[in-house]
């Protein structure tokens, strides 16, 4: 049977969808996901009331099923959906625990900040001059690695995993959060 925690034959799962599994799966094992997704609840949200603690389980599951439904193509009949939908779930509640901060994210977006800066490169006016020795002054006083991350990124392009190959770092997204973290230090200087 696909999606069960018993391992299945090959016949059963030569012809299942990957969805049609999942449906089955959520059908099927409700109840169980809904205890262990209230076991999740109570661990990472602390004490609820118990009207509360049912209408966040319920929310949670139905966002785990709807990200699961989502994503439904990568998903291997051979393997057990509950432990899917529960990786889903816990994601979620990671995710409402800890929201990104906005400084991660940055006051403004990439595009925002080349567009800036090459406006102030471009400009030829006593104000725009000032201010563009203001910023080579701020990025002077940031460590070698913020400034080497925010002239890679602003002033040569390179982004994602050119960026990444650039900064010696391990992923695009350790890359993300180098420069997130320089544009912070930045602010702070500027």
């Amino acid at each position: 049977m696909c999606g069960s925690s018993s391992p299945p034959s090959e016949t059963e799962t030569a012809g299942d969808d990957p969805a049609d599994c999942l449906r089955q799966a959520i059908e099927r094992e409700h109840a169980v996901l809904f205890r262990r997704i209230a076991v999740l609840v109570y661990r990472v949200c602390g004490r609820l009331r118990r009207g509360e603690a049912e209408e966040r389980v319920a929310e949670v599951l139905n966002e785990a099923v709807k990200r699961a439904l989502q994503s439904a193509a990568s998903f291997d009949p051979r393997r057990s959906a509950i432990a899917w939908l529960m990786g889903f779930a816990l994601r979620i509640l990671q995710e409402q625990r800890h929201p990104r901060r906005a400084v991660v994210q940055s006051d403004l977006g990439a595009e925002a900040w080349r567009g800036a800066l090459e406006e102030l490169c471009s400009t030829d006016d006593a104000e725009a001059t000032t201010i563009r020795l203001d910023i080579r002054q701020a990025l002077e006083r940031l460590d070698k690695q913020q400034r080497r991350a925010i002239e890679l990124r602003y002033f040569k392009g390179l982004d994602g995993e050119e960026l990444a190959r650039a900064l010696d770092a391990p992923t695009a997204g350790a890359a993300r959060v180098r420069l997130a973290r320089a544009l912070q230090a930045l602010r702070a200087v500027f």
